[in-house]
């Protein structure tokens, strides 16, 4: 058993409620805390490639945004402990932001701070691993209704006749997963058709996000190759398949968990 702040971090720590006042504080603690956290250059280079990046998606919570507003709404099925968990965890990262606050981005003091947190959330309720992966599927499942292609569309952003491919992952669902990763991260998946026979690079150098690609030999089909991380700062992905002339194959994009949500882009390139 694991506690749900362990296994995703800050997206899936929204997870833990019932109770939308709840969430609201706890998505504006992570804001606060998010906002200390680039202020101070630490932030995590998997998510943000720069300090501006970090600062620009530190934003207020948007009641709008149809990410938040899905888990306002799973949440409101969810078992009363998930609410307990949440209220405990708020109060930890209240403190962790007074406490960051007055480190002054002292390293040393900055690592008291964490070490506190850890101790005041291991005081927490548990959430499980599977409680986890089943409550950010049903988010993904509302994800696609609201915004996504119809259920079992694929793929679901259609025929790629370039090379190079670009989404924002914050507006996809969760429909399918490599054997690499993007268990729990929102994908697109294209057709793509090789024009002549040889061995192709598939990669997502210049996602803002950490990706993980895999290609497969149709909807459904057997996966060709898979990779999380090979290429840049950001943990980017890379895969090379060799195709016939004329042979299709169908490209995913994934984000590498729920935390990674942004715009991703896909290169093709003969080897």
């Amino acid at each position: 058993m694991r506690r749900c702040h362990v296994i995703l971090g800050v997206l899936l720590l929204s997870s833990c409620t019932n109770d939308a006042a709840q969430i609201e504080k706890f998505l504006e603690l992570e804001d606060a805390f998010a906002m200390e956290t680039c202020i101070c250059g630490h932030y995590d280079p998997r998510i943000h490639a720069s300090f501006a990046e970090c600062v620009g998606k530190s934003v207020e919570f948007d009641p709008a945004d149809v990410w938040h507003d899905c888990h306002v709404e799973v949440y409101s099925d969810l078992p009363s402990y998930f609410d307990e968990a949440i209220v405990c965890n708020n109060g930890a990262r209240e403190d962790t932001l007074d406490c960051t606050r007055a480190a002054v981005c002292d390293r040393d003091a900055l690592s008291r701070c964490e070490a506190a947190e850890d101790i005041a959330r291991d005081a927490c309720p548990e959430v499980t691993e599977d409680e986890a992966f089943a409550y950010l599927d049903q988010v993904f499942d509302c994800i696609d209704a609201r915004v996504g292609p119809p259920e079992g569309v694929c793929p679901s952003a259609g025929v790629l006749a370039g090379s190079e491919f670009e989404v924002d992952l914050g507006s996809r669902g969760n429909d399918s997963e490599g054997r690499c990763g993007g268990r729990s991260g929102a994908d697109v998946s294209v057709e793509w058709t090789a024009g002549a026979a040889g061995t192709y690079s598939f990669d997502t150098a210049g996602s803002e996000i950490d990706t993980v690609i895999y290609v497969l030999d149709g909807c459904g089909g057997t996966e060709l190759a898979c990779n999380d991380d090979d290429v840049g700062e950001v943990e980017q992905a890379r895969v090379e398949v060799t195709l016939d002339a004329g042979q299709t194959v169908i490209v995913v994009i994934d984000g590498f968990s729920g935390l990674h949500l942004g715009q991703a882009r896909l290169t093709i390139r003969p080897i």
